[in-house]
């Protein structure tokens, strides 16, 4: 779906309502509240589309706030490469507003809203999702990254797969980005983790060639509500 057509439709996205906390130092990086917010009041789905109040659902039923955690551990971290994840995350989800199933969503920390890559037909487009809380702990060698997606969602049918949507899609993938600072040549470099990949993964230094880090699990996507 093209921008204008996305117009056509009038879809808008939700405001920001939560206030975001501060980074904390030290080995672990904390941001974000996981606290629900007035977006879960029933009423506010009318956010996303231009219906006036009194005015009935254009779906059978109206969109509902989902949340999904996502988690991965990186091993094999060598301080030497000062790893750190970075705060983008490239997600399927099942998609209301182009009504396609398993949709590649990019969010990235701060942003109000998504893009989904739908597919050639539809074009690339605004979803309403986001990143909700993003937390990284380094431990024992271990690089683990917690985040939160809130995004909205409602019932509908895939025409083009004959299947219907879901809150988490049939087969949940994910992407999960890093960056590593070589102390050896004092370059920077970045890699990527994510659900289809053989492990286990190594990521070498583009500089000194040196492992940066090893990826020996695959990400956990579940639903929380």
């Amino acid at each position: 779906m093209s921008v204008s057509a996305c117009q056509e439709r009038k879809v808008r996205l939700p405001r920001r309502v939560r206030k975001r906390g501060d980074a904390v130092g030290g080995d672990t990086d904390e941001v974000g509240s996981e606290d629900f917010s007035g977006l879960c009041k029933s009423d506010l789905w009318r956010i996303l589309v231009d219906v006036p109040p009194g005015d009935g659902c254009p779906w059978d039923d109206p969109p509902m706030l989902q949340r999904i955690e996502i988690g991965a551990v990186l091993s094999g971290v060598a301080r030497l490469h000062n790893l750190h994840w970075e705060r983008s995350v490239e997600l399927s989800l099942d998609c209301f507003v182009c009504e396609r199933q398993g949709r590649t969503m990019l969010l990235e920390w701060g942003a109000e809203r998504a893009v989904c890559t739908a597919d050639k037909q539809h074009g690339r487009h605004y979803a309403a999702a986001r990143i909700a809380a993003l937390d990284s702990t380094i431990e024992d060698q271990r690089l683990s990254l917690r985040a939160v997606v809130d995004y909205w969602w409602a019932p509908f049918h895939d025409a083009k797969r004959d299947v219907r949507g879901l809150p988490l899609t049939e087969s949940p993938w994910v992407r999960l980005k890093f960056g590593y600072f070589c102390a050896q040549t004092e370059d920077s470099g970045n890699g990527s983790t994510q659900s289809n990949l053989v492990r286990p993964a190594r990521t070498s230094c583009r500089h000194c060639g040196e492992a940066a880090a090893t990826s020996t699990e695959a990400p956990t996507i579940r639903l929380l509500s």
